[in-house]
């Protein structure tokens, strides 16, 4: 009798701690289909937040084939560009309770007890030369930026000195230097430049380059570069001046100057991807356009410098890759010219219509007092009168003498954009946050470049109507 209780003492242990051990696999393995549900749901969120970038990217592709040579149907445009519905579980974009509001903010929509399941985007673009912390919804074309394959000396110089300035960085010489060292053919160093001789013995070595930039990215292979030139205290490329940009060595970036300014570094007065496109009298086939030159009625639009793409195709390329990292750079050197004589003829014209201050005063033959001019009488103009340089002179804005001495480097035309889109829900708090370089010719818009921005994060205040601008 003993034995028997003592064999069933021994057995009750036994099954307790074997339904111990299945109580934990069963919580493991539900934790496990938990975590494996949660991802799937994130990564049909994020399938679904690149989706709606993508339909942003299309929306302006259609734009930009109907109104290319109209600024106002592109540049600031809330209504069309500001938390667009792509897809609402139950109302679409007419029935839209965000657009029914009138202010273009989730703010109120985002309150209520329960959301709607919809998915959104937004274009959005920093506001160079407004008001301080507002953005812009629309484009940015390349043609507002200096394009450092065509500038001359003089002109990289002064828009270093200009933005090294306000970053406190007091070795422009040196940058100017390297970055002609690494634009010029010849391994000959100037005085404060490098070249491959400086760059084998890093780790890793590389060579110069002896050629043109590829993209905005490589400057960082410079010497002399970094981050802090090129990017600024704008850490998350907004253009707006957000807490942590603004807290000295607090948190990063640890080299902002808590001044209450946000200082921008070089990158968005520069660019590698700007060229101007005109129309030459042909046969009639080929794309309609329109050139500074004239209007063209059946001619063929042509690139000054080199043809890309096939004009029998009226789609465009998405940049998206499904085979790789989505975040990879796509395109490629578009840019044309020669690295041995310099750029290509007709590349990187300034746009006086959409060019901000620093890069109008970066112009060989304009002062700093001329850019202002250009950039307050702009704004009341008649869009009509945008489609050529001249009203700088029919306006008053600038002296004859000093139009002729300049004119040879504006444009008032645009054909390479920077799009950036941010693709979203109501539902969600994930995003996806994506920047594409477009050159548009007649209906064919082309993909030159792409880059997956979503790890600088959500970044813009989409849904904060302090940060838009009023328009009368």
């Amino acid at each position: 009798m003993v034995t028997a209780a003592r064999r069933h003492g021994f057995i009750l242990p036994v099954v307790l701690v074997v339904i111990g051990m299945l109580a934990l696999v069963m919580a493991g393995f539900m934790f496990f289909v938990r975590a494996e549900v949660a991802g799937a749901q994130a990564e049909r969120d994020a399938l679904q937040a690149r989706l709606a970038a993508q339909s942003g990217l299309q929306e302006v592709i259609i734009i930009l084939r109907e109104s290319r040579d109209d600024p106002s149907a592109w540049w600031d445009v809330p209504d069309r560009f500001r938390n667009a519905l792509v897809w609402a579980e139950s109302y679409d974009r007419q029935s839209d309770p965000v657009k029914e509001v009138g202010t273009g903010s989730r703010e109120d929509l985002l309150d209520e007890d329960y959301i709607v399941s919809a998915w959104r985007f937004s274009v959005v673009a920093q506001n160079h030369d407004g008001l301080e912390d507002t953005m812009r919804f629309g484009l940015t074309p390349e043609s507002g930026k200096l394009n450092l394959n065509a500038a001359s000396e003089d002109e990289i110089t002064w828009l270093l000195d200009s933005v090294l300035l306000d970053l406190g960085i007091q070795n422009s010489p040196e940058l100017v230097d390297a970055l002609l060292d690494w634009l010029d053919a010849d391994e000959d160093m100037r005085p404060n430049g490098a070249e491959s001789d400086y760059y084998e013995q890093l780790e890793p070595g590389y060579y110069a380059k002896n050629g043109r930039l590829d993209t905005l990215e490589e400057l960082l292979l410079v010497r002399g570069f970094t981050a802090a030139v090129l990017y600024g205290e704008d850490t998350n490329r907004n253009g707006i001046l957000d807490l942590n940009e603004d807290d000295g060595e607090d948190s990063f970036p640890y080299y902002d100057n808590a001044d209450g300014i946000l200082d921008y570094g070089l990158a968005p007065y520069v660019t590698v991807w700007s060229r101007e496109l005109i129309i030459t009298q042909g046969t009639g086939e080929g794309v309609e356009g329109e050139g500074e030159e004239g209007e063209g009625t059946g001619g063929k639009e042509e690139d000054r410098s080199q043809d890309i793409g096939d004009e029998g195709d009226t789609t465009a390329d998405d940049g998206f890759d499904d085979s790789g990292d989505e975040g990879a750079e796509e395109g490629g050197p578009a840019q044309s010219g020669d690295a041995d004589t310099g750029a290509g003829a007709g590349e990187g014209l300034i746009n006086v219509n959409t060019a901000p201050i620093r890069v109008l005063a970066a112009l060989d033959g304009l002062t700093e007092e001329d850019a202002e001019q250009i950039v307050a009488f702009r704004r009341e103009q008649e869009p009509e009168a945008l489609q050529t340089t001249e009203w700088l002179v029919s306006s008053g804005t600038l002296e004859p003498d000093i139009y002729e001495a300049v004119k040879d480097r504006l444009t008032a035309q645009a054909f390479q954009f920077h799009v950036e889109i941010i693709g979203y829900a109501d539902h969600t708090k994930l995003a996806r946050r994506y920047e594409w370089i477009v050159e548009a010719r007649g209906p064919i818009v082309q993909v030159l470049y792409h880059r997956d921005l979503t790890k600088l994060g959500f970044a813009w205040p989409v849904d904060n109507d302090m940060v838009v601008v009023e328009r009368q």
